[in-house]
C-alpha cells in the first residue's frame, strides 16, 4: 500500500475518532448540565410537594394553637363557658377549617366535646372511640397519622390561657383525612401529577427514577406520626429540561462535526501540499533518474524542511555514485598501469570503428606493436624496469597526441594503435614519430636497457572480421621481429 493511501486511511480514520470522541466528550459535558439542571429543577419540585404538605399540616397546627389558646376555649374546659359548643362549634365550622374531626377533652380524659364530620353525608357524629384512643396516644404534637388506611393530617394542643401561662387543663385535636380533593387540590397547586400509597421502608436510592424518553418519577417519603410506616408520594415529572438538553447537544454535535470536518479537510490538503505532493516528487525524480539511468539528472525539491534535506542528501548521494561510477569506468575500460584502452574496451573501439568503416567508407588502419625484449628486462632487472619500459612505450605514443582512447593494450607487452580516416602512409609517419621519440628516450634517460619494439602496420579490408583484421596485423608484425634479429 503506497503512503499516500495509508495517509488517506490514517487522515480518515483519525477523523472519524476525533469526530466521534469529540461528540462524546461534549454531549456528555453539555448533557451533564442540562441533567444537572433538570435535578435541580425535580428537587425543587418534590420539595414544593413535600413543602405543600408540611403547610398543610402547619396551618392545622396554627389554627388549633389559636383554639387552645383561647380564653373561650380555656373557659369552656373550666365550666364557666357553658355556650362555647353552641356558639362556635357547627357544622359549618368544619367546612371553614376543613375539619374531619374535632376533639375536645379536660385534663381527666373526660370529652367534652367530640365530633365526626362526613364530608359525603354532611353529618356530624360522634367521633369513634378507636379515633380518640390513637389521638390520645400522641398528645402535644401534630403531623400526619395512618389510621386504618386513612391518611389524617392531625394536631393535638394543650389547652390553656391566651398567654400559654396557665396550667394546661385539657387538649383539643383537629384533623382532616387526605382525601381525593384535597390530594387533586395539592396537584394543581404544585402543577404536578401525584399519587400516596404506604410503605414500610424508604428506597432513598431511587428518588428519581426515569422511566421513559419524556417522564420520569420522582419520589417523596414523609413519616407518619403513629407509625413506623411512611408515605410514599410518587409525583410525574417531565424531562423536560433533559431533552431539550438533547436537541442542543445534537445540534452543537452537528455543528462542531462540519468545523471539524472543514478543519480536517483543511489540515488534509496542508499535509498533503507539505508531504504527499512533495513525496510524489521526490519519488517522480528519483523513479526518472531510475529509469533513465541517467545520474547526471538532480532533483529539485524547494523549500525548508525534511524533503528538502532529503533531496539534497539524495543530490550528494548522486555525486558521489557518479564518482564511482566514473572510477568503475575507468577501471573496466582502462589499463591501470598505462591509462591507454584495456582489451576488451579496445576491441569495442575497433569494432565501432569497423562499422563506421562500414557505413560511412571511412579509411581504417590499425598498428600492431609488440614491446621487444620485456622478458629479458623483467628477468634480468625487475618487474618494475619492466613496467617502467612499458610505460615509456605509452608515453613515446601519448607524444604524437594520438588519444588515449585511440591506443589499446592486449595484454603484457602487446598494444594496438587505431588510426581512423588516415592511410598506411600517414599512419607509417605517425609510427616513425613515435620511433623517433622512443630514440630521444633513450638518449636522455640513463637506463640498463634499450627501449625499442616490433610492429605491423594493416589496413582494413570489408571482407574481413575483426580478429581476422587484428591476426594480420599481428602477422606483419612478427615479420618485423624476424627481420631485426
Amino acid at each position: 500500500m503506497k503512503i499516500r493511501s495509508k495517509f488517506n486511511i490514517i487522515t480518515l480514520v483519525f477523523s472519524v475518532l476525533v469526530i466521534i470522541t469529540s461528540s462524546i466528550v461534549i454531549k456528555q459535558i453539555n448533557m451533564n448540565g442540562y441533567m444537572e439542571a433538570e435535578m435541580n429543577v425535580f428537587n425543587y419540585k418534590l420539595d414544593r410537594v413535600k413543602q405543600n404538605l408540611i403547610n398543610i399540616e402547619e396551618e392545622l397546627e396554627y389554627i388549633n394553637n389559636d383554639w387552645a389558646k383561647w380564653n373561650d376555649t380555656y373557659n369552656f374546659i373550666l365550666g364557666q363557658y357553658p355556650e362555647y359548643i353552641d356558639s362556635n362549634i357547627t357544622i359549618q365550622t368544619f367546612y371553614d377549617l376543613e375539619l374531619n374531626y374535632l376533639l375536645i377533652e379536660n385534663d381527666k380524659g373526660e370529652i367534652l366535646y367530640g365530633a365526626e364530620h362526613s364530608k359525603e353525608d354532611d353529618e356530624i357524629s360522634l367521633i369513634p372511640d378507636k379515633i380518640v384512643e390513637e389521638f390520645n396516644k400522641y398528645k402535644d404534637t401534630y403531623g400526619i397519622m395512618l389510621f386504618e388506611d386513612k391518611y389524617i393530617v392531625y394536631s393535638s394542643k394543650s389547652i390553656t390561657d391566651n398567654k400559654g401561662l396557665a396550667k394546661p387543663i385539657g387538649q383539643i385535636v383537629m384533623a382532616f383525612e387526605i382525601d381525593q380533593d384535597l390530594i387533586e387540590d395539592l396537584s394543581e397547586k404544585s402543577s404536578l401529577d401525584f399519587t400516596f400509597e404506604t410503605i414500610e421502608e424508604p428506597q432513598y436510592q431511587e428518588i428519581i427514577k426515569k422511566i421513559d424518553k419524556n417522564i420520569s418519577q420522582g419520589i417523596v417519603y414523609i413519616p407518619f406520626v403513629n407509625s413506623e410506616s411512611y408515605i410514599k408520594i410518587t409525583v410525574e415529572l417531565f424531562n423536560d429540561i433533559s431533552n431539550l438538553g438533547t436537541k442542543n447537544s445534537n445540534f452543537t454535535i452537528i455543528v462542531i462535526t462540519l468545523v471539524l470536518f472543514f478543519f480536517g479537510i483543511m489540515i488534509y490538503i496542508s499535509l498533503n501540499k507539505v508531504i504527499i505532493s512533495k513525496l510524489d516528487r521526490l519519488t517522480k525524480q528519483v523513479r526518472k533518474i531510475t529509469n533513465n539511468e541517467n545520474i547526471n539528472n538532480r532533483i529539485n525539491i524547494n523549500g525548508n524542511d525534511e524533503f528538502t534535506e532529503l533531496s539534497t542528501d539524495i543530490n550528494l548521494m548522486l555525486d558521489e555514485i557518479k564518482i564511482v561510477n566514473s572510477k568503475l569506468n575507468q577501471q573496466a575500460q582502462f589499463d591501470e598501469m598505462t591509462g591507454v584502452l584495456n582489451r576488451r574496451a579496445g576491441l569495442d573501439r575497433l569494432t565501432k570503428a569497423i562499422d563506421k568503416k562500414h557505413t560511412l567508407g571511412v579509411n581504417l588502419i590499425i598498428c600492431f606493436i609488440d614491446i621487444d625484449g620485456l622478458k629479458k628486462v623483467n628477468d634480468n632487472f625487475g618487474h618494475a624496469y619492466g613496467d617502467m619500459l612499458i610505460k615509456f612505450v605509452v608515453e613515446a605514443i601519448n607524444k604524437i597526441r594520438i588519444s588515449s582512447e585511440n591506443i589499446v593494450r592486449l595484454g603484457g607487452d602487446e598494444f594496438l594503435i587505431i588510426f581512423q580516416d588516415s592511410t598506411i602512409e600517414k599512419s607509417k609517419i605517425q609510427l616513425a614519430q613515435i620511433i623517433n621519440e622512443v630514440d630521444n628516450i633513450n638518449n636522455t634517460m640513463e637506463m640498463p636497457f634499450k627501449i625499442s619494439f616490433s610492429y605491423g602496420i594493416e589496413e582494413y579490408k570489408s571482407i574481413w572480421k575483426i580478429d581476422e583484421f587484428v591476426e594480420s596485423a599481428d602477422k606483419k608484425m612478427y615479420e618485423d621481429k624476424r627481420n631485426k634479429k
